[in-house]
């Protein structure tokens, strides 16, 4: 997926910040700051992710490791695990005693506009439910997080007209049934900016305020404004989409997803090269939070 390649952190690839009570209102309450935050763990860096989320669990309210892929094969859905069963376990024993609440971050792997003609036909979409309740309840996962982007941005928009009401029935109809099952369940998705739904209102197929009484969490790609060298999340861009999305989903559902990595874009070279830098030094370089400082060569 778009954000699998940009999420490069040694660690937590992005974290995600939540609304908090009031301070006035904990205040009064007499308790601790709850927690705000959810982090997303990539499937190869699951020890570090783990020992991150342990490091900062009174923070953490629940993680979402990437570990599973929708699938089409044989003419069905199914969900692939992309993770070892052994790091599987070892994010499960190590976090479950914290109380952080475990949602499964699962991506579209279906291929072009497979997922949408999953969505648009009854039986297809619930054989498709069905599979995902299965795997929160048999897991004893805390719910699931969607993180389907293929319709977005591999199907193009001229098919947005007829995918964003299959999107908003099949996220209804399994919230109905994970809520059935006492889960969660939560949306990852890149900006909208308006209702106009042409060209300069973001990726409007999902369709917020029509989900809005249906999902736990609206998470929202709020980094990677641009991926050549640009700003990442520059402030005016992040309060522009968080503006537009409280008026379609309730405050206390909204997340923002805060990069934990950085890009180091050579714009022009004056001068000689310091011999110690890599030979793609001239292209964009990624770096994490851990690593910045040593990322970049000094002269």
């Amino acid at each position: 997926g778009r954000r699998l390649a940009t999420v490069l952190a040694a660690a937590l690839g992005a974290t995600l910040l939540g609304a908090a009570a009031p301070p006035a209102a904990q205040a009064d309450a007499g308790t601790a700051p709850r927690p705000i935050m959810s982090g997303w763990i990539p499937y190869w860096s699951t020890s570090a992710g783990v020992d991150a989320v342990l490091d900062n669990s009174d923070l953490f309210g629940d993680v979402s490791p990437f570990w599973y892929s929708a699938q089409w094969s044989n003419s069905a859905s199914r969900i692939a695990q992309q993770v070892s069963s052994a790091s599987k376990t070892y994010l499960l024993d190590s976090l479950r005693p914290t109380g952080v609440e475990i949602l499964p971050a699962i991506t579209d792997g279906m291929g072009k506009g497979r997922m949408a003609a999953v969505m648009k036909d009854a039986t297809l979409r619930t054989a498709f439910v069905n599979q995902l309740v299965a795997l929160a309840v048999n897991n004893g996962y805390d719910g699931v997080d969607l993180d389907f982007e293929g319709f977005a941005f591999a199907d193009g928009s001229s098919t947005w007209s007829t995918t964003r009401p299959a999107w908003v029935a099949f996220v209804k109809q399994l919230s109905a049934a994970l809520h059935a099952k006492g889960k969660q369940l939560a949306v990852t998705t890149p900006p909208l900016y308006d209702t106009d739904y042409d060209g300069s209102s973001g990726y409007w197929v999902y369709d917020w305020k029509a989900i809005a009484p249906y999902v736990d969490r609206l998470r929202i790609m709020t980094y990677d404004y641009s991926v050549s060298g640009g700003n990442i999340a520059p402030f005016w861009w992040v309060e522009k989409v968080l503006a537009f999305a409280v008026t379609q989903v309730p405050a206390s559902k909204i997340q923002l997803g805060v990069a934990a990595y950085g890009r180091n874009a050579v714009k022009s070279i004056s001068g000689t090269c310091p011999t110690n830098v890599p030979s793609n030094y001239r292209n964009v370089l990624s770096f994490t939070a851990a690593n910045a400082l040593t990322a970049i060569p000094s002269a």
